[in-house]
């Protein structure tokens, strides 16, 4: 090494360059950068031959990114040896104590704006608590090198005011002080012929001094400006930079504790934690509480790092469960605590926003806090809505928006451009709240509650339809809820029967089905007195919302009762959408000879109407009927009705029904490839109009396709995304359908532990459904892993077990699961003798199906054991905790039709 060939230690060569033992042991080691200057004096002072300099600093400036990998800072100069090292000595730049974490692309980006574009005034800007100053401070050292005359950090939040920042500047740079010239003269006169950055923080105490700005600029030609203000100076040349939150992480189903752990957000709060707690650890207990935690205060650092300062005294998931227990909990009470280093303003973010907030007007203050009772994004007209007071005009209050837009207590929302959309972050809208008295807060709340009423009913005809008007309440989910909310705390039941009742085809399509029974039964649980035909109403929602979640004696129940009360009205639209439900609930219940009665009353009375989507709804439902006794040619003949008829009119979501329900057709024939094609078609337009359930009822047919077609891999892959969504969207017979599919995928590799682990659960909870057919195929796929496992006769009584389920519910096995049936079968009776044979048939003909599902839950749990460690089922067994018991039914489902 050059300084040992010196015989130098790295003591002396830090007393050489006038740095810290640390600095050169960082730079050795590859863990720190140096600067270009203090390369320069490096190479100085260890006598590197000028044929060598230029490879020399090469290799200084690149070695740590290149053998390290990590990010690395600028070394701080310090020497007296030129005009440039002193200058590089009285920098003034902080040297935080924490690393920068998930600013890379922010930091080169203003680094860019300095060097490539020219732009000598780039202003950062952004709600409190965002890390302004402490990306300009990171921007400032990577830009240091590129200023010979230093990079100066100039705190404004402390000043008297405007008149004060030409003075602080000053005394920052140390510009001497000449008798007869004012503050500015002082600045400018030092700074006219050097190279010099300015960091300008907290620059919104004092806007007033945006010309000064401008003036230094124009007068000093070597001189760049980076400001931190919560609203831009609005000069001619600034380049505004609007500091985003941090990336947020995804709460899907396949982000795993890894992927979170490499968010930006989730590492900042991790790191922050540690420093309080240092045995907190992400762990696979922790790291979606974590990545709660980050979205319930939208990625704001500073929030975050507040947060993470309660880690050693509280768990991350009990955290998260405070901040996300309710819409109206506050996180701020949470944020009343932060470092002691921090300016006394940023301790508290309450302080923070405080401070922006006490620099509006009265006015502005108004339109502010009660912008706070919105949960979340709203449009321009639902501020309005809210906002605007007699003799006020949309005008005014649209450029008070702006206003608090340019201040950053407002944000437009990013995704759509043509119709002005706003939200507040979390913290900034909690504090918005607090500050509304309790009559302010009901006034604000009804005007809110009335718009989202107006927006709902005005939709609510095409809400089971078209897909635009799902996507606009989608866009307004948070605001609907609130508003059913607040309607249902005041007991305004007539703002919450109207909402609910025109909400649940939304709910319903969109799969929000606990959300949706949740609020359309405590609408009717309320005894308030309700309009017939909105009671009706309420009551077809309710039991669509239930038939859809496999609570079909719940369904039958609710749907009776609607009919009843469309029948009193004479309502014939009504009657008929009725009828076609309860006809799709007795099919779902294994009664075909009142399903049929009821959709074809349906059919009738809708072709009556002249309404040919309902006519295509019942047809479909109807071929499912006919579908499930084996009636394929009938139940073909609707399907494609169904098709045409949805063709004709443009029912796009439709037509993914019909091709869904004809790919069962094709597979109940074994024509395999067929039915992946429709499947494939029907997946495609249920990702495009985003209807999760359908996609998961879609994925595990086409799950079942690739098994069939011997591809594995897939197969699992399919039915283990719609297990994933079933789980999130509480679709209970769905769920157990994927459980199902994915046992019988391992059954296939001869994972028997696994696959009795997965049948096994999928078994209970069909018996929980009371669906028959897929009882009795879970049945028979446990049968085959006793077969593997030599249990002969236990085979046989499964088998028999399943074949009476069957016959007693007046339900046929598949023919493509017929066939795998009679080969397992046959290999039994192989192995037994005739006497053995007959007893194990007899024994499962003749078992009651509850001894039958617990005899085969028995030998499940026992092959499990032998097939893989007891641990996993108990585990596994954590997935099937639904929020209620199920009701008793006798009915049956089939394996993955889609009724409508």
């Amino acid at each position: 090494m050059l300084r040992k060939s010196r015989d130098l230690t790295q003591r002396g060569l830090a007393d050489l360059v006038v740095c810290s033992e640390l600095t050169i042991r960082k730079i050795e080691a590859g863990t720190r950068r140096p600067s270009a200057q203090m390369a320069a004096l490096l190479a100085d002072r260890l006598g590197v031959p000028q044929v060598e300099r230029a490879q020399f600093l090469a290799l200084a400036r690149r070695r740590a990114s290149a053998e390290t990998g990590t990010p690395v800072e600028h070394a701080r100069v310090s020497s007296s040896g030129t005009e440039t090292n002193e200058a590089l000595i009285r920098s003034n730049l902080p040297s935080p104590l924490g690393r920068l974490i998930g600013r890379e692309k922010e930091t080169r980006e203003i680094s860019a704006l300095v060097t490539e574009r020219g732009a000598r005034l780039v202003s950062l800007t952004g709600p409190p608590g965002i890390g302004k100053t402490r990306l300009a401070i990171q921007s400032g050292w990577d830009l240091v090198a590129r200023f010979p005359d230093g990079a100066w950090f100039v705190a404004l939040d402390a000043i008297g005011g405007s008149d004060d920042v030409a003075g602080e500047i000053a005394r920052t740079i140390g510009a001497p002080a000449r008798s007869g010239v004012s503050e500015m003269e002082r600045v400018t006169g030092w700074l006219r012929e050097r190279r010099a950055l300015l960091l300008l923080d907290n620059f919104e105490h004092v806007l007033n001094a945006a010309p000064l700005v401008a003036e230094l600029l124009v007068s000093c030609p070597g001189v760049a400006a980076i400001v931190t203000s919560r609203e831009a100076l609005h000069v001619r040349g600034e380049r505004t930079f609007a500091v985003p939150p941090l990336e947020l992480p995804e709460l899907t189903p396949a982000s795993t504790p890894t992927k979170l752990a490499a968010n930006p957000a989730v590492m900042l709060f991790t790191e922050a934690a540690t420093s309080v707690a240092p045995d907190f650890v992400l762990s696979e207990h922790s790291a979606r509480a974590v990545a709660q935690i980050c979205v319930a205060v939208d990625g704001l650092p500073l929030a975050l790092e507040l947060l993470a300062g309660h880690m050693n005294a509280i768990s991350a998931p009990a955290l998260a469960a405070q901040l996300n227990g309710s819409r109206q909990h506050s996180a701020l009470a949470l944020l009343d605590r932060g470092p002691v280093d921090l300016p006394k303003r940023q301790r508290v973010l309450r302080n923070a926003i405080a401070d922006s907030f006490g620099m509006l007007d009265g006015i502005h203050q108004t339109t502010f806090v009660r912008l706070g009772i919105f949960p979340g994004e709203f449009s321009l007209q639902a501020a309005l809505d809210v906002v605007t007071e007699q003799g006020d005009s949309p005008s005014r209050v649209a450029e008070r928006l702006g206003t608090l837009v340019e201040k950053n207590l407002l944000k437009r929302a990013q995704h759509d451009a043509v119709a002005p959309r706003y939200v507040m972050l979390r913290a900034i809208r909690e504090f918005a709240r607090e500050q509304l008295s309790d009559e302010q807060r009901y006034a604000a709340s009804e005007r809110h509650a009335h718009h989202y009423l107006t927006l709902a009913t005005s939709v609510a005809p095409t809400a089971a339809l078209e897909q635009a008007a799902l996507h606009q309440l989608e866009m307004e989910h948070h605001n609907v809820s609130a508003a059913l909310d607040w309607a249902l705390a005041y007991d305004d039941m007539s703002v919450a029967a109207r909402l609910a009742a025109a909400l649940w085809p939304f709910w319903w399509r969109r799969g929000h089905l606990d959300e949706g029974r949740r609020y359309v039964d405590r609408v009717l649980e309320r005894q308030s007195p309700l309009d017939t035909a909105l009671r009706a109403e309420l009551l077809l929602g309710a039991g669509t919302l239930a038939r859809s979640q496999s609570w079909y004696d719940d369904a039958q129940r609710l749907l009776l009762r609607s009919l009843a009360l469309w029948r009193t009205l004479g309502d014939r639209a009504g009657i008929a959408r009725t009828l076609k439900e309860v006809g799709t609930v007795a099919d779902c219940r294994g009664d075909f000879a009142e399903a049929r009665a009821f959709l074809t009353e349906s059919i009738e009375l809708f072709e009556q109407l002249g309404d040919e989507r309902g006519v295509a709804t019942a047809v479909g439902n109807l071929g499912i009927v006919e579908q499930e006794q084996g009636h394929l040619d009938a139940a073909q003949r609707h399907h494609a009705r169904s098709l045409a008829l949805r063709r004709r009119i443009g029912d796009t979501w439709g037509v993914a029904i019909a091709l869904n329900n004809l790919g069962l057709i094709a597979r109940q024939r074994g024509h395999w490839r067929s039915a992946a094609s429709s499947w494939e078609q029907s997946l495609a337009i249920f990702r495009e109009l985003r209807d999760e359930q359908n996609i998961a009822a879609s994925l595990n047919n086409l799950g079942m396709a690739a098994l069939a077609e011997g591809d594995d891999a897939r197969a699992a892959a399919c039915h283990e995304e719609s297990r994933a969504l079933a789980e999130r969207l509480s679709d209970r017979l769905t769920w157990a359908i994927a459980v199902g599919h994915l046992g019988n995928v391992a059954l296939q590799r001869r994972d028997l532990g696994r696959a009795a682990m997965l049948l096994g659960q999928s078994l209970e909870a069909f018996a929980q459904l009371g669906d028959s057919a897929n009882v009795a195929w879970a049945l028979k796929r446990l049968a085959e892993i006793a077969l593997m496992y030599e249990q002969w006769a236990r085979s046989v009584t499964l088998v028999a077990a399943a074949d009476a389920v069957l016959d007693a519910a007046g339900v046929r096995t598949h023919p493509a699961d017929a066939e795998r049936d009679r080969t397992s079968l046959l290999r039994a009776r192989s192995l037994l003798s005739e006497p053995a044979w007959n007893d194990a048939w007899a024994v499962g003909r003749t078992m009651a199906s509850h001894r039958a599902i617990e005899f085969a839950l028995e030998g499940a749990s026992a092959d499990e054991d032998a097939g893989r460690n007891a641990q996993h089922r108990a585990l596994a067994r954590a997935n099937l905790r639904w929020s209620r018991q199920p009701a008793e039914s006798d009915g049956e489902t089939p394996e993955a039709v889609t009724p409508t």
